[in-house]
């Protein structure tokens, strides 16, 4: 395999593994990534990731084999599935024996393989802490013949936070993020349907499409670990808005006090959980983009390009909040840690960018520009 950029490391405890995997997807990312197991297993398991999408997984799950899903499926006998096991040859592969003796095809083999990734990825979101290693890499070939149909990312991460996450546990990675206003993005309408909610869950994702909090969320006529786990779904996958852009995107929830004028929200008329949660998302956020790699461009929000002046204005707008000397003054000097790490980031990002943007256009986008100033020149004469 062949490496294209450097190795990341994300800390689970910090980022939770679903806001991973959404990160990795928005990055279409190319590569492995690597898991600790639990104190029993020292060693790693490893995800194999085309454009954004689990194609692999070396790990070993009893109770996730393939003979055990075909017939959980109904595709195959357990009685049939023995004698396969039995006749194939030290080489061979449950899948491969089936396919040769026809008592499968290509397609449900494949959809099986497929379902047999998820399970396994789901379960690892069991993971609460240890480090994740993103290793990016431009050639899958080693494991070609291992290969599956991609994992569906939205879907996974549903079943993952359905399985292992409950209200202490998403109000913990969440923190003040949950506390203000909370809305569903315009996305979720888009993509609904890849998350394969249940029936139930209708009743929660309308608040949260009209707009809402917490205390009216556990109010509804839904389980506490329901309403957290659907929360927690959609900001992990970044299609939930919260604080200052709930309020920005849509206007404010009913019965706050703060209006949204020309798309901009008055700060100083933020409740301080309002306020909270907005610091956490954008916080959460950035640390998700550092993790998978995001170019220095993404971390500031600008155009790879993008003229001095607003590379500047970026950076103070990013200053403002993630300065060290400006966590007191807002309230969070208990997040410290975090942030001088995301602020060193912005840092690095901020001196490249604003670096590239005085040294001027590149050889050859000069010669585009001054072949463009001839061109007009010509037409004027």
């Amino acid at each position: 395999m062949a490496t294209t950029a450097r190795p990341q490391a994300a800390e689970l405890s910090r980022i939770g593994l679903g806001r991973l995997v959404f990160a990795l997807l928005r990055q279409r990312f190319t590569g492995m990534v690597t898991l600790p197991q639990d104190a029993q297993c020292p060693t790693r398991r490893t995800i194999w990731i085309r454009k954004g999408m689990p194609i692999f997984t070396d790990w070993e799950s009893p109770r996730d084999r393939l003979g055990v899903i075909l017939v959980e499926d109904g595709l195959l006998t357990a009685a049939r599935c023995g004698r396969a096991l039995h006749e194939r040859s030290p080489t061979e592969r449950l899948g491969q024996v089936l396919l040769r003796q026809g008592l499968i095809d290509a397609p449900a083999l494949g959809q099986a393989l497929r379902t047999q990734c998820a399970r396994k990825l789901a379960q690892c979101f069991a993971l609460r802490k240890g480090r994740a290693r993103i290793i990016a890499h431009d050639d899958l070939s080693e494991i070609s013949g291992d290969l599956t149909a991609p994992v569906n990312v939205l879907e996974l991460v549903l079943a993952g936070v359905s399985a292992h996450y409950d209200e202490v546990r998403v109000f913990t990675e969440m923190g003040a993020a949950v506390q203000g206003p909370l809305r569903a993005s315009a996305a979720v309408a888009r993509y609904r349907a890849n998350f394969s909610f249940r029936e139930d869950d209708e009743v929660i994702l309308g608040a949260l499409q009209r707009g809402t909090d917490l205390p009216s969320l556990l109010r509804l006529p839904a389980s506490p670990t329901r309403v957290a786990q659907i929360v927690y779904t959609l900001w992990a996958c970044q299609m939930l808005r919260v604080g200052s852009e709930a309020l920005r995107a849509y206007g404010a929830p009913t019965g706050s006090q703060v209006r949204a004028v020309g798309g901009e929200i008055d700060a100083a008329r933020l409740t301080p959980s309002a306020l909270a949660a907005t610091f956490m998302s954008e916080l959460g956020e950035l640390e998700a983009r550092i993790a998978v790699g995001a170019s220095a461009a993404d971390l500031l929000g600008v155009a790879p390009v993008a003229p001095a002046d607003e590379i500047r204005a970026a950076w103070r707008r990013m200053s403002v909040k993630f300065h060290p000397d400006a966590l007191a003054r807002q309230g969070f000097s208990h997040l410290g840690e975090r942030a001088i790490d995301v602020f060193s980031r912005l840092s690095e990002a901020h001196r490249a960018l604003l670096s590239c943007a005085l040294r001027g256009p590149s050889t050859s986008e000069s010669g585009v520009v001054q072949a463009r100033k001839r061109r007009r020149a010509t037409v004027r004469s």
